[in-house]
C-alpha cells in the first residue's frame, strides 16, 4: 500500500505524458477552457490619451499661482469616438471634452464641468487643476506586448472583459480531454424516478461525476452501468480503448470482495497497474493504471464520498498536469473544532469555510465524516487536508483546505 503523496506523484508522471491537442476558439466560448499559449496585448490600453470626465481640457500655464478665477474661451467640443484632427489648445482657450474623448494637443489637465461656470463662449475656472488630473493616458492599463494570460491559465468570466477590451477575438486552448465514466454494481438504479426495491440504491455517483467533470472542462461520457459481470466490463474496456478516450474512470468493484472485478478485468485487457490501495480515508481501495491505448484509468471506490474524493484529488490532478496548469495551492484556515485520527493514514474531511472581517479564515469540520454520508454536501464548500503524519487536530490549529471544485 502506498502513501497519498506517492499516489499523486505516480499520477503526475503519467499525466505529463498524455497526448494533448490544441484548437483556436472564439472568445465567447473560452470560459472554462485552458490556454495552450501565452496571450499578449496587441495594442496599448488606453489606445490614446482621453478624458476620464465630462469637462474642459486646459493647459496649466493658463492658471497663475493665485486663486483668482480664470476665464478661458471655449474653442470647440470633443466627443467620444469623434476625432477633431489638428485640435490644439491655443493661448487663452479650453476645449469642452466628454468622457472617453481624445484630447487636443497640449492638454495637461481636465477640469470637471461641475467645477466651472459658463459665460457665453467663455468658461470660468475657480482654482488651478493638478497636472494630469482626470486624464487617462495611453498604455496606462495595458502596454502593447504585455502578457495578459499565460499558457496553463484557465479562462474565467473575469478574463473576458480585458481580453475583449484588447480586441482579442479568439485564443488557442487545449482541446477538451475526453473522459469516460463507468459506474458499476448490481445494486445501483440509474432512473431516479423509479422506486427502490430492497437492496437497491440510486446511482448518485454517475450524476455527481458528470457534474464534477463537466465543471473541470472536459468532454464527459457516462457509460451504461456495468453489472457485476467481469466479461461485460472487459468488453466495455476494449470498446472504450478503440474510441480513444484520454481518461477512463470507474466507481465500484475495486476492492477485494467476491464481486470486485476491476483489477482482474484491467489485467485481462493488458493494462499496466501502477498502484492499488492507498493509505487514504475515504478511498483506500483506489486503483490507477495505464491502458495499452495510452488512456489513464482511475478505479474509484463505490462509496459516494470516496468517489468524490478520487475525482477531486486524483482525476482533477491528472487533468491539471496534462494541460500544463500551475500547481493548486491550498487555503490556510484555523479549524474551529477538534478531530482525531490514527497517524499513518491521510484523510480529507468535509468542511465549511468562514471569512471574517479581520481577514482571518476559519473552517468547521462538519458532522458526518463517514464515506457513505452525503448530507454534509448540502453545506460543505471545501475539503480539509489532514496528512498521514498528523494525529490529533486541535481547535485553533491551522490546516490546509481545498475548495470543493478545483480552480
Amino acid at each position: 500500500m502506498i502513501t497519498y503523496i506517492q499516489a499523486l506523484q505516480i499520477i503526475r508522471d503519467s499525466a505529463s505524458r498524455m497526448r494533448t491537442e490544441t484548437e483556436r476558439i472564439a472568445l465567447v466560448d473560452a470560459v472554462g477552457r485552458v490556454c495552450a499559449e501565452d496571450v499578449a496585448a496587441g495594442l496599448d490600453i488606453q489606445p490614446f490619451d482621453n478624458s476620464a470626465m465630462d469637462g474642459f481640457a486646459v493647459r496649466l500655464a493658463e492658471f497663475p499661482a493665485t486663486t483668482a478665477p480664470v476665464r478661458l474661451k471655449k474653442a470647440g467640443v470633443m466627443g467620444a469616438g469623434r476625432v477633431c484632427e489638428g485640435a490644439v489648445l491655443e493661448d487663452g482657450c479650453c476645449w469642452h471634452v466628454m468622457t472617453g474623448a481624445p484630447l487636443p494637443a497640449g492638454t495637461e489637465a481636465i477640469v470637471p464641468i461641475e467645477n466651472t461656470a459658463l459665460d457665453g463662449d467663455f468658461v470660468i475656472f475657480g482654482e488651478k487643476p493638478a497636472a494630469g488630473q482626470h486624464i487617462r493616458y495611453a498604455g496606462e492599463d495595458f502596454r502593447k506586448g504585455a502578457r495578459v494570460l499565460s499558457a496553463g491559465d484557465k479562462v474565467s468570466a473575469g478574463h473576458i472583459l480585458p481580453l475583449a477590451t484588447l480586441g482579442i477575438a479568439d485564443i488557442v486552448v487545449y482541446k477538451k480531454p475526453r473522459v469516460l465514466f463507468i459506474p458499476t454494481g448490481d445494486e445501483v438504479v440509474d432512473d431516479l424516478r423509479k422506486d427502490l426495491r430492497n437492496g437497491e440504491i440510486y446511482n448518485a455517483n454517475k450524476f455527481y461525476a458528470f457534474s464534477f467533470l463537466t465543471a473541470c472542462g472536459v468532454d464527459v461520457t457516462i457509460h451504461d452501468t456495468i453489472r457485476d459481470d467481469p466479461e461485460q466490463f472487459v468488453a466495455a474496456l476494449r470498446v472504450a480503448e478503440s474510441e480513444k478516450y484520454d481518461i477512463i474512470v470507474s466507481s465500484g468493484a475495486v476492492s477485494a470482495g467476491s464481486f470486485d472485478f476491476v483489477r482482474e478485468g484491467l489485467e485481462k485487457a493488458g493494462a499496466r497497474i501502477l498502484y492499488h490501495k492507498i493509505k487514504l480515508k475515504p478511498g483506500k481501495p483506489n486503483l490507477f493504471a495505464e491502458l495499452a491505448s495510452g488512456a489513464l484509468y482511475f478505479g474509484l471506490p463505490g462509496n459516494p464520498v470516496a468517489t468524490a474524493v478520487g475525482l477531486r484529488f486524483f482525476v482533477s490532478e491528472a487533468l491539471r498536469v496534462s494541460r500544463k496548469q500551475k500547481p493548486e495551492l491550498p487555503v490556510y484556515a484555523r479549524v474551529m473544532n477538534a478531530f482525531s485520527k490514527k497517524p499513518g493514514l491521510h484523510m480529507v474531511l468535509k468542511g465549511k469555510l468562514e471569512y471574517w472581517e479581520d481577514g482571518s479564515i476559519t473552517v468547521d469540520i462538519l458532522d458526518g465524516q463517514e464515506s457513505f454520508r452525503v448530507s454534509p454536501f448540502l453545506s460543505m464548500d471545501c475539503w480539509i487536508y489532514v496528512p498521514e503524519d498528523r494525529g490529533m487536530v486541535k481547535s485553533g490549529d491551522t490546516v490546509e483546505v481545498f475548495p470543493l471544485l478545483p480552480g
